[in-house]
């Protein structure tokens, strides 16, 4: 079978990781896959089509180039007759549903990844997200059992047809890099006698950034807090009112910038702890990635953060929105009566034994065989 993974937004948002770990699996298990993005694949057997130019564009380029790569990746797709095509969903917007509709008429077969089953962090119209998860596809997938009980909820159906939990995957590359921790504090010019916790990821309302900065004014510990991630809100101004406020200037290091996948690995490496204080979320590639690289996780007590972190095992949960019980539990971090090492280990064995993309790629195999 013949395969295309279609991504308009790849290297730009990390979905690099997620589309080559799973197209890498489908091409051990016999299929041909192509990925039409705007990168090329780190594995050769995968058939990398550069086909959406977006990178280092403004809005309006990337949106034109986004549309007419969609056009020719369709055309191409038909032409070489494709089983099959991969669709990740986010949005849910018009574009989506111009997409979707596109390679309907071609007569193609679709599989959906529906990451958000409601729009997290920007404005769609509810209607059109509706008909995008639920009339144009053959095969729709979510990752954990809270994602398909919403998807009922929002979609207003108790069944949906061929929809399936296969689970997203882990970052086991990133483990193969070598670092020590010395070398990466010396690269952000940092202090090594102090300690760090990392906010990781795109800064937006529904993350909880608030909540963990009360957090560390609350803490009687002496962490410092990275925050690394692009700004996906007019601007840091709620955030850095908080940080005045409560005279957190010098315990608060900002990169409020596009994080390269080597500056990520080395900002996991040098921290204690990657605090995931979210409002909400479907499902979090920052917290598989932190289990992969053996880190310990604080996260909120949302469902799907439930589902692969148990308490005092392997990560770290307080109640949402509790900023004093995010202060305990980092007290409790740096007075050691949590084993992060511990802790971090049984992440990594966990991620490795449940998560790994060869296992992944077999379920995906599965269903694609039911096209």
């Amino acid at each position: 079978m013949k395969i295309a993974l279609i991504d308009p937004v790849g290297g730009k948002m990390g979905m690099n990781h997620y589309n080559d770990g799973l197209m890498h699996g489908l091409s051990g298990n016999g299929f041909t896959s192509f990925i039409f993005s705007n990168y090329k694949s780190r594995y050769n057997e995968i058939d990398s089509k550069l086909f959406f130019d977006n990178v280092n564009k403004n809005r309006l380029q990337s949106a034109w180039n986004n549309l007419t790569g969609m056009i020719r990746t369709v055309f191409f797709c038909r032409k070489e007759k494709m089983n099959c095509i991969i669709f990740h969903i986010f949005r849910g917007g018009l574009f989506d549903l111009f997409s979707l509709l596109l390679v309907k008429t071609c007569g193609l077969k679709l599989l959906l990844i529906i990451h958000d089953i409601e729009t997290i962090d920007t404005k769609t119209y509810k209607s059109i997200k509706r008909i995008v998860l639920s009339k144009f596809h053959d095969i729709l997938v979510v990752h954990n059992r809270f994602s398909l009980e919403k998807i009922k909820e929002f979609t207003g159906k108790h069944f949906i047809k061929n929809i399936h939990i296969i689970p997203h995957g882990n970052y086991g590359h990133f483990s193969e890099k070598a670092c020590n921790r010395e070398e990466a504090l010396n690269y952000f010019q940092l202090d090594p006698s102090q300690h760090y916790l990392l906010f990781f990821g795109q800064v937006k309302k529904t993350k909880g950034l608030d909540v963990l900065l009360e957090a560390m004014y609350y803490s009687k510990s002496n962490f410092k807090l990275i925050i690394a991630g692009k700004l996906r809100i007019k601007n840091f101004d709620i955030y850095q009112n908080i940080i005045d406020r409560y005279n957190l200037h010098d315990r608060v290091i900002k990169m409020l910038r596009f994080i390269t996948d080597e500056d990520a690995y080395k900002l996991f490496f040098l921290s204690d702890a990657i605090v995931l204080p979210y409002r909400n979320i479907y499902q979090s590639g920052v917290l598989l990635l932190a289990m992969s690289l053996g880190k310990t996780v604080i996260a909120s007590d949302l469902g799907p953060f439930k589902e692969l972190v148990l308490h005092g095992v392997n990560g770290l949960l307080f109640e949402q929105n509790n900023a004093q019980l995010l202060a305990k539990l980092i007290d409790e971090v740096h007075s050691k009566k949590f084993d992060i090492h511990i802790i971090g280990n049984t992440a990594k064995q966990f991620a490795e034994k449940n998560f790994s993309w060869d296992k992944i790629a077999e379920s995906f195999r599965d269903v694609l065989r039911l096209i």
